[in-house]
């Protein structure tokens, strides 16, 4: 609970201290002078805008996941057998894990090997499966799949990120491009000849996207990374190193798509980065967990 909370406080402070730096150096001070607006209103109004945003999208994370990976929920309308299996996997993992709720079982249409969990509560969550798991793995497999995705939601971090990143999203939708278009129109005032009013605009909202929010965003990272370790961990001290170590492995061979649900911090197995660059991903790459499983 503790480092929930302190991930979560980490990532608000990031934010909030980005903005005052970039109310100092852009600097808006004239603006909001010009507008009759005190400074600090404004940025009780954007910390409270943050964590609405956390807010609501740990509430409806697991409506966003489902809409964004079209995900079919069980029992389906018409017989599937890789459904009907999975269910049954599902009851003896949650039977393994003395777990008081079951999830829903989710499914969605795709050949990689992948699963991920989000909700608020274990009974309210979903527990989704892609149709490339469901076909390939077997039984047992299928339960070491389900069970690391129920310790990750046990342990609450599948929650903590939910909200974290919920409050980054809330500035890179709205605040970001806020001040982008009030920077933008100080510079097409200076520069209108020479500066076209599109070209300011897409610039500066993508740089402020990346600035803005780089803190809280660098907190994300190290959770998301560190959570999922964690996951591995509790899901090798119950199933067995040996046994979770073949699962990762099986995942080696099976490329996730590019399209996730509103980030890859969720997913068992994250999409692939250029060699020199995996350490930009929000997931561990599957060979640095196997490693780190076999020390």
């Amino acid at each position: 609970m503790l480092r929930h909370i302190l991930g979560s406080v980490l990532t608000f402070l990031g934010i909030m201290a980005m903005f005052v730096f970039w109310y100092f150096i852009i600097p808006l001070g004239p603006k909001f002078v010009e507008w009759q607006r005190d400074p600090q209103n404004v940025l009780l109004g954007f910390a409270i805008w943050a964590l609405l945003g956390g807010l609501s999208c740990l509430l409806l994370s697991r409506h966003i996941a489902n809409w964004a990976m079209r995900v079919d929920l069980f029992p389906l309308d018409q017989a599937d057998p890789d459904g009907e299996r999975a269910e049954m996997v599902l009851q003896k993992a949650v039977d393994r894990l003395a777990l008081k709720a079951k999830p829903q079982l989710g499914i969605y249409e795709q050949p990689e090997l992948n699963a991920y969990i989000t909700g608020v509560t274990l009974k309210n969550s979903t527990l989704v499966l892609s149709r490339g798991a469901l076909q390939t793995l077997s039984a047992e497999e299928l339960e070491i799949l389900m069970g690391r995705e129920l310790l990750h939601f046990k342990s609450g971090d599948v929650k903590g990120l939910a909200f974290m990143e919920g409050m980054i999203f809330a500035f890179t939708l709205y605040v970001a491009r806020m001040l982008a278009f009030l920077l933008g129109t100080s510079l097409r005032q200076t520069e209108e000849e020479a500066t076209s009013s599109d070209t300011v605009e897409v610039v500066v909202t993508s740089t402020l996207t990346v600035l803005l929010t780089l803190p809280g965003a660098l907190v994300f990272w190290w959770f998301s990374r560190s959570s999922a370790m964690r996951a591995d961990a509790a899901v090798a001290r119950v199933f067995g190193k040996s046994a979770y170590a073949a699962l990762l492995a099986r995942l080696s061979g099976s490329q996730p798509l590019r399209r996730e649900i509103f980030s890859d911090a969720f997913k068992l197995h994250s999409r692939p980065f250029p060699v020199a660059l995996s350490w930009l991903a929000l997931q561990p790459d599957v060979s640095m967990r196997s490693k780190h499983l076999s020390a």
